[in-house]
């Protein structure tokens, strides 16, 4: 990779700079248009984890392609409204969960405020837990949980919430400081010993 481009994230087909993160086992762990740095941050607990949301879809290409971008031909995308550029240029957030497998059973987390139902995330190559999403439960007066059916029944959603993950900060390195730290460049896999270096 050369010096130019090595302070770049990737770019998707939208546009937006894709950021990637690995598990300490240097296992591909997300994907996501979002650093981890700009996420807000959950302060009511103590592990103070990054909050990811997880759209429903990926953008297309044709939600919003390099025609549509959101910009007139005279305004510069340092002119763009809000805090959020790439929103203001038509393309949309994604993230994306690899290598991960999930808890089947919830835990019930002790809190100062009472108690808490959270599904655990793991890598599934070295079972690190990288993160937690939280029952329906733990939301009972948010919009979106109750759900009424064309045929007028009504119910409320149950189980793990999908659409939010609560990522542990220190769990996971983002692509280019590992391939910074990776041990002048040996291959992922390859053993070596302390004492003699060699493989």
């Amino acid at each position: 990779m050369d010096q130019l481009n090595a302070d770049r994230p990737d770019l998707d087909s939208t546009g937006a700079p894709v950021y990637t993160y690995h598990c300490l086992c240097k296992q591909l762990i997300l994907a996501s248009t979002q650093s981890l740095d700009s996420l807000p941050i959950r302060t009511s607990c103590i592990e103070k984890p990054y909050i990811l949301r997880l759209p429903d879809k990926l953008p297309s290409s044709e939600d919003s392609g390099p025609e549509d971008n959101g910009l007139n031909d005279e305004q510069e995308p340092s002119e763009q409204q809000g805090d959020n550029p790439f929103k203001a240029r038509g393309v949309q957030h994604f993230a994306l969960l690899f290598s991960t497998i999930v808890s089947p059973k919830a835990q019930v987390v002790r809190k100062t405020s009472g108690f808490e139902k959270r599904y655990l995330r793991y890598c599934s190559r070295c079972k690190l837990p990288i993160g937690y999403q939280l029952d329906w439960c733990m939301f009972a007066d948010e919009e979106g949980q109750q759900v009424t059916e064309a045929n007028g029944q009504q119910w409320k959603k149950t189980g793990r919430r999908m659409d939010y993950i609560y990522l542990f900060p220190g769990g996971m390195i983002d692509t280019k400081t590992m391939d910074e730290t990776c041990d002048g460049g040996i291959p992922v896999g390859t053993l070596q010993t302390r004492e003699s270096g060699k493989e």
